[in-house]
């Protein structure tokens, strides 16, 4: 995709190359998200979560690259973090939602909780 298309935000329709560099696994999951991004508050639901990232479906999409403050309901707790957009999904077809991926910059709060639903133990 051009940098002109991923500064407008557009689908990144190399998805299976976007799986490929993952460095983490991802662990299904079904948590509420609320997403911050400036002035602008979104609720999403996350669908899978790793130690670097989320999947979460959202409404509305939020451009590649945006700065986000991100407050996830995990089953275990709260967790805070703040990250940024690293590819975008087209809606899905049966909900109708689009998609986020986000890596994490930083876990503010809920770090063991964090790792409780990525180990193996879970």
């Amino acid at each position: 995709m051009g940098e002109s298309a991923a500064r407008a935000g557009m689908v990144n329709m190399n998805h299976s190359k976007d799986i490929e560099r993952r460095r983490n696994r991802r662990f299904p999951v079904d948590a509420r998200c609320w997403i911050e991004r400036e002035s602008v508050t979104l609720l999403g639901t996350v669908t899978n979560i790793s130690i670097g990232g989320l999947f979460i479906r959202t409404p509305v999409t939020i451009a590649l690259g945006s700065q986000v403050d991100l407050n996830v309901t995990l089953p275990t707790g709260l967790l805070a973090a703040s990250g940024h957009v690293v590819w975008t999904a087209a809606p899905d077809l049966t909900s109708g939602c689009l998609g986020l991926g986000i890596r994490f910059d930083k876990v503010l709060s809920g770090k063991r909780r964090l790792d409780h639903i990525v180990s193996d133990d879970h």
